[in-house]
């Protein structure tokens, strides 16, 4: 049935339908599928209309894709931008829904619990003392904020993806090269630093009511209060 439909038509209607509707759409068969995953300017523009109609509070345009390479900047997907602000439901490395015990890290674009996120990152502490990385490389990486599950980690903590992908694109530079580039990467955090704060607290308008959020505010609060009760896991397979 879905094959008789002129692509036209599937447009024309798609222009009416809320996110949630055209993520189940693509779902319905490969032809809908091939049309709302797609990334040309037909589909992104059904996505937009669609975040902007349906979704009040997000009319920010999606973040550009910030990577360590000499590829030009280009902005995340629609979908992708709405999946990650309202429609995903669990965190991206394991089954667990509890959305009050899940954070939006845009250092990494993803939602994770703390046990998972625990296993992808690394304090400053060990990239100077085990991995030998010079302090003037860690002000080059984008640090996670101190939110509600991360308050009692020691200071500098990182993803260690990112601290691999800054640790190549070092290696490959010129002697000569490396302090101009190293004060590039200062700049560019400072920058990533200001947008990333702007889409984490518009993420949590999306995502969470007041009541949640005043929630996780108190369970930031209960945190503090009993940090020496909570065992810290970081770096101990490092």
């Amino acid at each position: 049935m879905a094959t008789k439909i002129p692509t036209e038509i599937i447009i024309e209607i798609c222009l009416h339908l809320t996110p949630n509707d055209l993520y189940s759409l693509s779902s319905v068969c490969r032809k809908y599928r091939s049309l709302l995953w797609s990334t040309t300017t037909t589909t992104q523009d059904i996505w937009r209309l669609s975040r902007l109609s349906f979704v009040p509070n997000l009319t920010l345009p999606p973040p550009f894709l910030h990577t360590y390479n000499k590829e030009p900047l280009k902005r995340m997907s629609e979908q992708q931008y709405i999946w990650l602000m309202t429609l995903c439901e669990k965190c991206h490395f394991c089954d667990q829904k509890n959305k009050m015990e899940l954070t939006m890290y845009w250092e990494g674009k993803f939602y994770s619990c703390v046990k998972c996120l625990t296993k992808r990152v690394i304090s400053g502490e060990t990239l100077k003392s085990k991995w030998n990385v010079p302090e003037k490389l860690l002000q080059c990486l984008q640090e996670l904020p101190k939110s509600f599950d991360t308050i009692c980690w020691r200071p500098q903590t990182f993803l260690i993806s990112e601290v691999i992908n800054l640790l190549k694109e070092h290696d490959q530079l010129k002697k000569h090269e490396r302090n101009d580039w190293i004060e590039k990467k200062k700049r560019e955090i400072e920058r990533l630093k200001r947008e990333n704060e702007t889409y984490r607290e518009l993420h949590d308008e999306c995502r969470y009511n007041y009541v949640e959020r005043a929630q996780r505010k108190f369970k930031t609060l209960y945190k503090i209060g009993n940090k020496n009760k909570i065992i810290n896991n970081i770096d101990m397979e490092f």
